[in-house]
């Protein structure tokens, strides 16, 4: 009996330990940008019927939200058969996701894309390359064992938006706002009157640099 339970530990903890993980390229956005990424699962040798995880990104880059004012994510229609997916931001940046089936029914295919999330910079955000994580991972196969894999990072690199983008200056309307829409500053005639940062001109947003 003892050795029997020696033996299911080992191959509980050898199934652990294999390479399955879920993996993110990396990524580049403006300030102000959305951007689709996808979390692909990696694991040639087994089927998964749920999973639970923890998406951490930097600060200045949060899940955007879709016309319904929900946080956009979502299953790849693909790989699922009766699968729902819940998301929960636990703290500003911090998502959890948890995905089953009632029928606990498995993923179409081992590996491949999984989950779709558009992702936006903030506005403000500087330029440079942040690092987000994936935590937590839980997956559940069919036979209820669960499996931990490891925490896995990927590049989120904020470009640089260089000089001053175009300004539309008429005779009529050249009133400056924050991003905010506060009135900044009236009548301005020339771009080189604002100091660095994000303005609201015309209705049209501009960066000076």
């Amino acid at each position: 009996m003892r050795k029997i339970m020696i033996i299911s530990i080992l191959l509980a903890i050898a199934g652990r330990m294999l390479g399955d993980n879920l993996h993110v390229a990396d990524a580049q956005l403006k300030a102000g940008e959305e951007k689709q990424i996808s979390i692909e699962l990696a694991n040639p040798d087994r089927n998964y019927a749920a999973f639970q995880f923890d998406l951490i990104l930097p600060e200045g880059v949060k899940i955007a939200l879709n016309k319904k004012g929900k946080l956009n994510a979502s299953l790849v229609e693909d790989r699922i058969d009766d699968h729902t997916m819940s998301i929960e931001e636990l703290s500003e940046g911090h998502y959890r996701f948890l995905a089953f089936s009632m029928s606990n029914s498995e993923f179409y295919d081992s590996d491949g894309p999984l989950v779709n999330v558009t992702i936006k910079a903030e506005e403000d955000v500087a330029p440079g390359a942040l690092t987000a994580t994936i935590t937590e991972q839980v997956f559940t196969a069919k036979d209820g064992i669960q499996y931990d894999f490891s925490d896995v990072t990927f590049n989120i690199m904020i470009e640089q938006v260089s000089g001053i983008d175009e300004i539309l200056v008429d005779d009529t309307c050249n009133d400056v706002y924050s991003i905010d829409g506060v009135l900044y500053k009236k009548d301005v005639v020339s771009p080189n009157e604002l100091p660095q940062g994000i303005y609201i001109i015309n209705g049209r947003k501009y960066v000076v640099k």
